[in-house]
């Protein structure tokens, strides 16, 4: 007796063909969202400050950048003029630090010059997120301490001399990443997807 031979119609390595590429179409979409969600969400956003005045009529300009997911402050600018407190003053990572305090709500920086007795404090009364937007800042005009308002002060604890921010906000227009680029292993999934695609596609045609 002769083996039995199924041979399969066309319509059904058709159904075959369009059922194994929507599998690899899912699997690589999988991939690629995978890619650029962890692209976008584990690196640092760029806040910049905006229309940020203080009570002796000078402003503050600047950015940051922060990364919601550590609590981590990086990249940090911040000018003032002279007004209010003796001579101008721009806080940066070389001469600058981030307080532990800092927050979601909150950046402290003390500069690290002058016997670390000056100090800017920005509240915010929204938490910054990964997602940008504009947040305000948070006003006040009695020190209470510095979850209170907004402000920069020298002679620290005593504070004695202090100015108020008396208006502004933290904005993301275009969101900025300080690392806007993609991890070479997340290169390497996507690579590794569209070559299987590849693959399949030469061995069906």
């Amino acid at each position: 007796m002769l083996p039995l031979q199924i041979i399969a119609k066309p319509d059904d390595l058709f159904t075959c063909r369009v059922e194994t590429m929507k599998k690899l179409a899912v699997s690589l979409f999988a991939i690629c969202a995978l890619v650029f969600a962890s692209a976008t969400n584990a690196t640092p956003i760029q806040w910049t400050l905006s229309n940020v005045s203080f009570d002796d009529g000078t402003q503050l300009t600047g950015s940051f950048f922060y990364d919601a997911s550590a609590n981590l402050y990086s990249n940090w600018v911040l000018s003032v003029k002279n007004g209010g407190l003796s001579g101008g003053y721009n806080y940066n990572t070389g001469n600058a630090s981030v307080v532990g305090a800092s927050s979601a709500i909150e950046l402290l920086v003390k500069n690290n010059n002058d016997n670390n007795s000056r100090y800017i404090n920005l509240n915010f009364v929204a938490p910054l997120t990964q997602a940008g937007g504009s947040i305000a800042l948070e006003l006040a005009q009695s020190y209470t301490n510095f979850t209170t308002g907004s402000w920069e002060a020298t002679d620290y604890p005593t504070t004695s001399v202090i100015r108020w921010v008396t208006g502004g906000s933290v904005t993301t227009r275009n969101i900025v990443n300080a690392n806007d680029v993609p991890e070479p292993a997340s290169i390497a999934l996507l690579g590794l997807a569209l070559a299987a695609l590849g693959v399949s596609r030469r061995k069906r045609s």
